[in-house]
């Protein structure tokens, strides 16, 4: 029994860890899509006036119409004249009435295009309506009959082609198609199906470049897949690169694959190669390919084959092929110890703690986490990572490394450090291991120590 798409409704989420159920779902939201080019001008307003009014003894939503309508009815629409507007009355028995209570009180207007072809209209969507109409601020997301008029002049005055991207779904309640637009693109925008990702996933499974693939976890939501694929057979591999340097890796690192689309507008198609230390919830991100939606070459028809072609061709040559090098770099920094003071006495340990800060903050700044965190919380992460480590107990290079790759892990996401910063975080760590950090602390001097004990003498001549 796989999981189905059977709502249209923004809240709706599915998430897993099943290939298969994955790929049966997005398939099904892929057929639940369409695309649709139309010139703005066809488009018509229904603007909320009132929630719930009885007509001819049935409850409705009393809406203006805003746009050129025939009259002719929609999902029960009755229209008339008032007052130098023209409303009319959905009939809530002629509706899907969660969609359209939705509809009304977050976007405050249904749409309805040449063809009579009604839609409910997405909470997100009308950030994309606002672009293509160069309409934008806060006035665009508060529901007024005043925006709504402002949005049908647009509409009417630009007359622009433009793509409507949106999801439809049968209603036996009331034996319509229920529909509902996700996105309004531009005519340039290129409709890729969510499908791309379990597409790249099977012929990464049947390539079995990196052993067998597991999927660490998968999501769908109404306007974005993804899925986190890794290899655990790898991982011994890392392990066999680090006996060939004599030295002993004690994290296992585990390669993987971060894959994401969207078919509505909210993200371009993305493939992050991956590594995570075994004991760690999160990854650092060793490479990145991405597709937008736009600029097909001369010719190309089939772009979904394209991508698919292209993103395989990235994650053969930019990240399968460059997959033993951060082990590989890792292994060398074993060997490397921080600092040289003799951890025997007080001194020599609190240089020790100067040297790991030292070398963290020469990390930090390496890998210009100061650009994403700001200087102060930068200054404050030196301090917090460099009280993690022993200053009775020699760090090494490889220990700096492992603190850096882990961070994204350890960090609390604020409102600040959101899950976009995050991201960056995990992009700026995934260099940790090729970060020359003994280089940068100065060497102790062995007479440092007696001269702060002793005075000078002056012999006579």
């Amino acid at each position: 029994m796989y999981t189905k798409y059977t709502s249209l409704m923004e809240d709706w989420e599915k998430s897993g860890t099943d290939l298969k159920q994955f790929r049966a779902l997005v398939e099904e939201m892929a057929r639940a899509t369409s695309c649709k080019c139309i010139k703005t001008a066809g488009l018509r307003i229904y603007s909320l006036a009132q929630e719930s009014v009885m007509v001819k003894g049935n409850e409705a939503y009393r809406v203006y119409v805003l746009g050129n309508d025939s009259g002719e009815r929609l999902m029960g629409l009755i229209t008339g004249d008032s007052k130098g507007f023209r409303y009319g009355f959905i009939q809530k028995d002629k509706c899907n009435q969660v969609l359209a209570d939705r509809c009304f009180k977050e976007v405050g207007f249904l749409l309805a295009d040449e063809t009579k072809v009604p839609f409910y209209v997405a909470d997100e969507a009308i950030h994309s309506i606002g672009i293509r109409l160069g309409l934008t601020g806060g006035l665009l997301l508060k529901p007024s009959l005043e925006r709504d008029l402002l949005l049908q002049k647009g509409f009417n005055e630009a007359d622009k082609s433009v793509k409507l991207m949106y999801r439809s779904l049968p209603n036996p309640s009331t034996g319509n198609v229920d529909t509902k637009l996700f996105y309004m693109a531009s005519d340039k925008y290129l409709p890729i199906p969510l499908t791309i990702i379990p597409d790249v996933i099977d012929m990464i499974t049947q390539d079995a470049a990196l052993g067998k693939t597991e999927c660490r976890y998968w999501h769908v939501t109404q306007t974005f897949a993804e899925a986190y694929l890794e290899f655990p057979d790898a991982a011994s591999d890392f392990q066999e690169i680090g006996k060939a340097h004599g030295k002993e890796i004690s994290s296992e690192i585990i390669p993987g694959l971060y894959l994401c689309s969207s078919d509505t507008g909210d993200s371009s198609v993305i493939v992050r190669s991956t590594f995570r230390e075994g004991r760690s919830k999160y990854y650092v991100v060793e490479n990145e390919y991405q597709k937008v939606h736009i600029g097909a070459k001369r010719g190309q028809t089939d772009i979904k084959s394209a991508t698919v072609a292209d993103m395989m061709a990235a994650i053969d040559t930019k990240m399968f092929a460059q997959v033993r090098k951060l082990p590989d770099a890792l292994a060398k920094k074993i060997a490397i110890d921080i600092g040289d003071s003799d951890l025997s006495t007080t001194d020599g340990q609190a240089a020790n703690y100067d040297a790991i800060a030292a070398a963290i903050e020469h990390g930090m700044e390496a890998l210009k986490l100061q650009d994403i965190l700001g200087k102060r919380r930068a200054s404050q992460l030196v301090a917090l990572m460099a009280a993690e480590f022993d200053p009775a107990i020699r760090c090494t290079e490889y220990d700096i490394a492992m603190s850096f790759l882990t961070l994204s892990d350890r960090i609390m996401q604020t409102d600040y450090l959101d899950e976009n910063r995050m991201v960056l975080i995990a992009k700026a760590c995934a260099n940790a291991p090729y970060i020359d950090y003994a280089a940068h602390i100065p060497k102790s001097d062995p007479l440092d120590d007696e001269e702060d004990d002793e005075e000078i003498i002056l012999l006579p001549a």
